[in-house]
């Protein structure tokens, strides 16, 4: 295995992260969620074969998914933001995530409402308005459409029934 090899690069990349990790973990837990699309990456090419295509836009999507998971808090954060941060256009983007219903945005807001559902049961002295802005709500009356329209009661309700 040569440092140029597919193998190598990300044996050195692996290696450099887990120095980082020392000095700033925040940014190797950044880098380490694409470890493992490169350890598959390196794998497949050093075995001959290219990476199918079922299983790079399967790789893609769950990089994707990833992202919205960390940074699904983010009230900026639109479907531009999304594809920059994932580095793809946002013609890939909506390609991959076309399983789920109406794209994107839709799912960015399903992850917005979990994460709210978790606050308001974890946390019941978090006013609601704290719960919106926790959960990557950019004002209370958006927060409070979205969560009706997901769960079909209000935060409050939601709240008080402890579901």
């Amino acid at each position: 295995m040569t440092r140029t090899s597919p193998a190598g690069l990300v044996s050195s990349f692996l290696l450099d992260l887990a120095t980082l990790q020392n000095t700033a973990p925040e940014q190797a837990a950044t880098l380490a969620n694409s470890a493992v699309d490169l350890l598959v990456s390196a794998i497949a090419l050093t075995a001959g074969r290219s990476i199918p295509g079922a299983t790079a836009e399967a790789l893609t999507m769950r990089r994707v998914v990833e992202f919205l998971r960390r940074h699904c808090a983010d009230p900026n954060l639109t479907v531009d933001g999304i594809a920059a941060g994932c580095g793809v256009s946002r013609r890939t983007l909506y390609r991959v995530l076309e399983q789920f219903e109406d794209g994107p945005a839709t799912l960015l807001r399903r992850m917005r409402i979990e994460r709210a559902c978790q606050l308001l049961t974890a946390r019941p002295d978090l006013p609601i308005t704290a719960v919106a802005h926790a959960s990557g709500f950019a004002t209370e009356r958006q927060f409070y459409r979205a969560f009706r329209l997901e769960r079909g009661t209000t935060p409050a309700a939601y709240r008080s029934t402890g579901a």
